[in-house]
């Protein structure tokens, strides 16, 4: 993972602020990590690492050592991650890492940048011979218009296990 500065961070952060956040989110922002792409345009992050989830409970880490980090995170009502694009890829898909823990179905909704009313759903099925099984699946996509987005994902129920997300062009 591609890190910024402290001071850098700030002022890229600072940024995002003239977009009308208001102070909660904004201070969100400025406490959390921001995702920059590695040198072949992907943005990594473990789903454990949502600066919203760190604020107020709203979903279960769990510990797993099939998780890339150890740990995955369960029944998300609301975890969001700071991803920095670059402007000359004009369009990026969100990937998450799943495992499949019981059989069932629930919903991965995906928006950016708070707009909820155009929030991307991927319906999971899974069936008893589907469990335990890892797979990647496509739950939206982003264009760099702007340079600093922020993607917010929601899994509610014990279906799946978000493991980690990839951002790719």
């Amino acid at each position: 993972i591609a890190t910024v500065s402290a001071d850098e961070k700030v002022n890229q952060i600072r940024t995002l602020q003239t977009h009308g956040l208001d102070f909660v989110e904004k201070e969100y922002r400025l406490s959390s990590e921001l995702y920059n792409a590695d040198k072949d345009g992907q943005i990594w992050f473990e789903a454990e690492a949502s600066y919203l989830m760190s604020f107020y409970p709203n979903g279960n880490t769990i510990k797993n050592e099939k998780c890339s980090g150890g740990a995955g995170v369960i029944d998300i009502m609301s975890a969001s991650y700071q991803v920095k694009l670059n402007q000359s890829i004009k369009s990026y898909e969100v990937w998450v890492r799943i495992n499949y823990v019981n059989a069932g179905e629930c919903n991965i909704n995906s928006f950016i940048d708070g707009d909820v009313l155009n929030a991307k759903t991927q319906k999971i099925s899974v069936t008893n011979k589907d469990i335990n099984k890892w797979v990647w699946v496509k739950i939206n996509t982003v264009n760099s218009i702007e340079e600093f987005r922020k993607l917010t994902l929601s899994a509610k129920g014990s279906i799946v296990i978000l493991d980690k997300i990839l951002v790719s062009p």
